[in-house]
């Protein structure tokens, strides 16, 4: 059980209870850069949970219990709901509530993840409160941290912000006059 070092010790023993209820493979793989982790189906075999190797220990945590939500979910339910619905949600406020405490998160934390469970979202990434206290200590810059005019490189290739929209941040790309929308905490190198 190698994920383990990278849990709060003080979480370990709950993690792994739920991860002999359910039955299922917990394995830390290289970064992805679409998703923090993942709950996969495998037909035959285990269920998998898969979880980002790059996360600090806090942010492992939380991805952690969004993805083992999902695995309760589906096998209460199956495929038969979507998958951040209301079941999801409902789950997902059980489970992380039992570790709002200062044993496993410390206390901005808690207020902020409080906040959060109120309506969770599909990502904590799409929390940007949430996103932006578990990244205190990164030195990534976000699409966010830019004026509209800026200009920046992503992927190597260079835009410019024009405008936030309602979450997300319209961009142009330079070479091409291409309108593209940035998620808030897109990472981008600044020019």
């Amino acid at each position: 059980m190698s994920y383990l070092k990278y849990l709060n010790p003080k979480a370990r023993q709950k993690i792994v209870l739920m991860q002999d209820e359910l039955n299922i493979d917990i394995i830390v793989c290289n970064p992805s850069i679409t998703r923090l982790g993942v709950f996969i189906v495998r037909i035959g075999d285990k269920n998998l949970i898969k979880i980002n190797n790059d996360l600090n220990q806090e942010s492992f945590l939380i991805t952690l219990l969004h993805e083992l939500a999902h695995a309760f979910v589906y096998k209460k339910y199956r495929n038969t709901i979507r998958p951040h619905g209301k079941e999801w949600k409902s789950m997902y406020k059980l489970i992380m509530l039992d570790f709002l405490h200062p044993d496993y998160f410390d206390r901005e934390t808690i207020k902020v993840l409080s906040r959060h469970l109120l309506n969770p979202k599909a990502s904590s990434n799409a929390d940007l409160d949430l996103y932006r206290l578990l990244n205190v200590h990164e030195s990534d810059k976000t699409v966010s941290d830019l004026n509209d005019g800026d200009e920046f490189i992503f992927r190597n290739n260079r835009y410019r912000r024009v405008c936030k929209l309602r979450k997300n941040y319209q961009c142009i790309q330079i070479a091409t006059n291409k309108i593209y929308r940035f998620s808030p905490i897109a990472k981008i190198q600044l020019l």
